[in-house]
């Protein structure tokens, strides 16, 4: 990437593409702001296609020209995330299909069939017009293709599709029906053609056939972002790409993205300002899914989108006080990010999102709060160019799995209301940053060379032979840490007849017999068998572990396992593993890890609540979530303050 920060905002010039004083105005407050790239094109379809294969780019090409006589660049993306009205019309077939069968009409955005040959078609045209509009000109960074993927239609060109993604996977019905366990309730399938997605209406309880769909859907919006790279490759096979991704979306693995996007980004839109609940907590599980972003690629990611005030579509759209736009903006800088880019540069005066925060409001008032904090962090980002292109280097890891993900999702019991997989990987990660220590987020896939640590939370389904991965990661000297509710089914939902977790009740000197849910607002007491360890309490579950070779570190003190072990330890030739038979409360985890970790991966052994501490480079950045002043060893921080060593 750039040895700068990119900054600025999606910008629709569309929307005044009749008022040129507005136009003029934008550049004029883009370079009063510090301003330096926008994101252009992305709902420009309607404008630029107003007929069928006539493409009129001369007025965005004019947008981009002015900008980049300015110092601005762009970053170009597609439109396919919102179609006009003409296309829907003369191609009715193009529009999604829900899960009951029925056809939605035109509206919205990514109301579409990303199966359909004709939208590709109409896409794969447009894009190319696009790459041909701009092949050469130095304004643009890298294509921004499409917006927020988040495809998922049952019509029959995607039920269809659905049925070639699955020969090709299993050859043959018999290897299928064995995989998906079908003779279970007597759903055997005799013919690929019988197979139809998972619905409502119809078979909505096959395991296998709900996950192979979730994968399917998955691979299906890879798929469509590869035509559009290609469409945009015929013209200049040096285009650079990216695509935005969301908050833990569950229909897409992202990982999967890792090998065909030049840089990974993100819309990052967490709700500031929670009810009854510390600024902290936001900032950790933000901070959770800059880290993952960042490893997707394991470079520096663009913050694609944030608001620089407020939402329109949260049920509370609270706006952020005095100060946390720069604080959460250099929080993303603190993990990896390359950008701070906004939604939006000016507020729409109609449409769906006239009252979602933008850097310029209606009034075009320079001279607004939210402007003039917008100003000073782009004057304070190109103070702070040196840590752009800097990488970040972690020695311990977090598993977090979306195949897994889906898998819980899917299954039946113990607990069918919140399974609770998002909030004991975030306990753990909790823990990790309030022990100084950077985190990189891997899934099953990914090598662990280099690790001291791997931190696998609630690894429900193993897949890819992970457990083996493990095996040699603890054998050779690593720390692993593994949780309740693991090792339990293979890559098909399939139970393991082997004790669990499977392929490591010997590295982890354990063997799982059975697994209590807990009520929502029940508890069991533990007690802890070391002085540096807290008492705690289990909730979500309980699950009754017996040891072989592992020794306790807390025990359950109620109920049937009254005595059985809850936190264990265990020595496995070079490494060490524990097991963490329950959740248990913040402060344990946290007293755990600074116990448990090498004091050479906490770049800060005496934070403060509420305070973290990054590394890029060789910089340490700390930043202050407390709205009060705090003390560090050497330094104080005021209030929301981010401090650069």
């Amino acid at each position: 990437m750039q040895n700068y920060f990119l900054y600025g905002a999606d910008y629709n010039p569309e929307q005044w593409i009749e008022d040129e004083k507005v136009l003029k105005e934008d550049i004029a407050l883009m370079k009063e702001a510090h301003i330096n790239c926008v994101s252009l094109g992305i709902f420009a379809w309607s404008t630029i296609e107003k007929e069928e294969g006539i493409y009129d780019f001369s007025f965005l090409k004019n947008v981009v020209n002015n900008l980049y006589q300015e110092g601005i660049s762009t970053i170009l993306a597609t439109p396919s995330g919102a179609r006009p009205s003409w296309l829907a019309k003369k191609y009715p077939s193009i529009l999604r299909t829900n899960e009951r069968g029925e056809k939605e009409s035109f509206g919205g955005r990514h109301n579409h069939c990303f199966t359909s040959a004709e939208y590709r078609r109409l896409v794969h045209d447009y894009d190319k017009a696009l790459a041909l509009a701009f092949k050469g000109n130095k304004a643009i960074l890298l294509y921004h293709i499409s917006n927020e993927l988040q495809a998922e239609c049952f019509c029959p060109l995607c039920q269809e599709a659905f049925r070639t993604f699955l020969k090709n996977k299993y050859k043959s019905i018999e290897n299928l029906n064995k995989a998906w366990y079908s003779a279970f309730w007597s759903k055997d399938y005799f013919s690929f053609e019988d197979i139809l997605p998972p619905s409502p209406l119809g078979e909505n309880s096959n395991n296998g056939l709900t996950l192979d769909w979730k994968r399917f859907v998955s691979y299906q919006n890879l798929d469509f972002y590869l035509d559009e790279v290609k469409a945009i490759k015929e013209v200049d096979n040096n285009a650079k790409f990216t695509t935005n991704f969301m908050y833990f979306f569950p229909l897409i693995n992202y990982f999967d993205f890792k090998d065909y996007i030049d840089v990974a980004s993100w819309d990052n839109y967490p709700l500031w300002h929670k009810y009854k609940q510390e600024e902290s907590e936001t900032a950790l599980s933000t901070s959770f899914f800059h880290d993952l972003i960042y490893s997707v690629k394991n470079k520096p990611f663009l913050m694609m989108e944030s608001t620089p005030d407020q939402t329109n579509w949260q049920d509370i759209c609270k706006l952020k006080k005095p100060g946390m736009l720069e604080l959460s903006s250099l929080n993303a800088v603190a993990h990896g990010s390359c950008s701070v880019q906004y939604f939006q540069w000016r507020k729409s005066l109609g449409g769906p999102e006239q009252f979602h925060g933008a850097v310029v409001n209606h009034q075009s008032d320079n001279k607004a709060r939210t402007f003039l904090e917008v100003k000073q962090l782009g004057q304070k980002l190109e103070t702070l160019s040196y840590l752009a292109p800097l990488k970040k280097e972690s020695k311990c890891a977090i598993i977090y799995d979306w195949e897994n993900r889906w898998a819980l999702d899917i299954s039946k019991g113990p607990r069918n209301a919140d399974k609770g997989y998002h909030q004991e990987v975030v306990s753990h990660y909790k823990a990790l940053r309030e022990n100084g220590v950077e985190v990189t987020v891997l899934d099953s896939t990914a090598s662990f060379e280099g690790f001291k640590v791997i931190v696998a939370p609630m690894l429900f389904m193993f897949r890819k032979k992970i457990e083996v991965k493990l095996e040699e990661f603890v054998k050779n000297g690593g720390i692993l840490v593994m949780t309740y509710h693991s090792g339990i089914v293979d890559e098909n939902m399939n139970a393991f007849r082997e004790y669990n977790p499977k392929g490591l009740t010997d590295v982890l000197g354990i063997r799982r017999e059975e697994i209590d849910p807990l009520y929502d607002d029940e508890t069991k007491h533990i007690i802890s068998l070391r002085e540096d360890l807290p008492g705690t309490s289990a909730s979500l579950y309980s699950e009754v572990i017996t040891p072989s070779t592992a020794t306790a570190l807390s025990l359950y003190d109620e109920d049937y396992y009254k005595g059985r072990i809850a936190v264990s330890q265990n020595t496995y030739f070079k490494g060490s593993s524990y097991y963490f038979a329950t959740h248990v409360t913040s402060s344990y985890y946290k007293a755990f890890y600074k116990n448990i970790l090498p004091e050479e991966l906490m770049l800060d052994m005496k934070l403060e609540e509420g305070v973290f501490v990054s590394k890029r480079g060789n910089n340490l950045i700390y930043q202050n979530f407390n709205d009060k002043d705090v003390r560090c060893s050497s330094f104080g921080l005021k209030p929301w303050e981010t401090l650069i060593l």
